[in-house]
């Protein structure tokens, strides 16, 4: 299967010069990798990618979703994969990533994410807190005829961005990335979660293949981890939010599990508070104080959302094969 591999990127070039590094190692080689330089402030990321085999495209509007719908526009292939700048890929990683793709129900394939390095306490904290970004060595498969509504939402649960694959059509039938969501929005983040509940809610069947390695450089201060766990919160209240507004699940059910999650956060703090949790105090507070600011916030409005480029007339999939 013939698979275009999307890196986005912003002023990070010793990070994405590591990444393409070890994507220029894989085995079998993708068919192209492309490098999309989002609302850069100096030269620096095109020269980094003028120094290997892959294509430069530069991307002027800020966003992580209005770039990572840059790449799939851009994109030659039927399957589009996506990692990030800060992660390097085992050599082996497309070959496990392309493989589920052989069963034509599935829409789209997540793999593991491991972490680089554990050296510093921030690190360790972050691998502590859920796991990190792994979730875990048993392959899954979310077929939303199965799922209940709170599965649906609990989108968390079939992977993260840094490691993604995609049938171009699926993603063009439910529209592409959400442009006010993640990097560079107000809501900081989500635009993972957001594609995946909504691939799943228009009944496309998705994959869980922890076979398909990729190693994550995690956040390696306080300062760098509070932030990033302040904005875990404030983007988790935008999807949830985007969810009630779309009306993808019923909104009871949405209701339900927006206080059940509160519940939890607070309640980690509470223990926090009591020192009978894992977690330092100020970290615990970080993601409920980002769920916290989102209530005031709203949304960047974007007159761009969609891939331009869609399949042609008819090759629009059928969310679910008969039988």
């Amino acid at each position: 299967m013939e698979i275009s591999v999307v890196v986005c990127t912003r002023d990070r070039s010793a990070s994405l010069a590591r990444c393409l590094a070890s994507l220029a190692r894989l085995d079998p080689s993708p068919h192209e990798v492309l490098v999309v330089d989002n609302a850069p402030s100096d030269g620096e990321t095109a020269r980094v990618v003028a120094a290997t085999p892959f294509r430069y495209i530069r991307e002027d509007s800020p966003g992580l979703d209005l770039a990572r719908n840059r790449g799939i526009a851009e994109a030659r292939h039927d399957l589009v994969a996506f990692t990030d700048d800060d992660v390097e890929v085992d050599p082996g990683w497309l070959r496990a990533l392309i493989a589920p793709f052989a069963d034509p129900r599935v829409a789209g394939v997540t793999g593991r994410v491991l972490p680089v390095s554990l050296k510093t306490p921030a690190e360790r904290l972050f691998q502590s807190y859920g796991n990190g970004m792994d979730k875990g060595g048993s392959p899954r498969r979310f077929d939303p005829a199965l799922l209940k509504p709170a599965d649906l939402l609990r989108a968390q649960a079939v992977g993260v961005g840094a490691n993604m694959a995609f049938r171009r059509q699926a993603l063009a039938a439910v529209g592409g990335f959400d442009p006010d969501l993640d990097a560079g929005t107000p809501a900081a983040g989500a635009g993972d979660l957001d594609l995946f509940h909504r691939l799943l809610a228009a009944g496309f069947v998705l994959r869980y293949e922890p076979a398909a390695v990729v190693h994550h450089h995690h956040r390696r201060t306080m300062t760098e981890l509070r932030r990033q766990l302040r904005d875990n919160g404030r983007s988790y209240v935008f999807y949830l939010r985007k969810v009630w507004r779309r009306r993808t699940v019923p909104r009871p059910a949405v209701a339900r599990f927006a206080a059940g999650w509160a519940a939890w956060l607070a309640g980690r703090l509470a223990r926090g508070l009591l020192g009978r949790h894992r977690l330092p105090v100020g970290l615990l507070w970080a993601e409920l104080a980002g769920a916290f600011t989102a209530f005031s916030s709203r949304p960047r409005r974007s007159a761009r959302s969609a891939p331009s480029r869609r399949p042609e007339p008819g090759s629009r999939p059928s969310p679910r094969a008969p039988g």
